[in-house]
């Protein structure tokens, strides 16, 4: 929660940037993200409710055209490439 506060802050301050929506699980991220159309979408991918590959495939079989960014703070060999691989556009670790 602490994570996704700051990251609302920050991105609040940018101007023309919008923030329409945040949520604590992956499956109303599916969701929201399903029914607000944003064109860029942050994911936290250690949710608690779905994988972060799920989650971020499902975003993109919904809206191929939007820009997914990857967060993580597990560094295992190779997972970022699997984040890549379902859709994401950048990886931060």
């Amino acid at each position: 929660p602490l994570v996704r506060a700051r990251l609302v802050e920050l991105a609040s301050e940018v101007p023309r940037l919008v923030v329409v929506g945040a949520t604590s699980s992956g499956h109303e991220g599916i969701a929201l993200s399903a029914s607000l159309h944003p064109d860029v979408i942050i994911v936290d991918v250690m949710v608690s409710d779905v994988s972060g590959v799920a989650l971020i495939a499902a975003v993109k079989a919904g809206q191929p055209a939007v820009i997914v960014l990857a967060l993580t703070d597990i560094q295992i060999p190779g997972l970022e490439r699997h984040y890549v691989e379902a859709g994401a556009h950048a990886v931060f670790v």
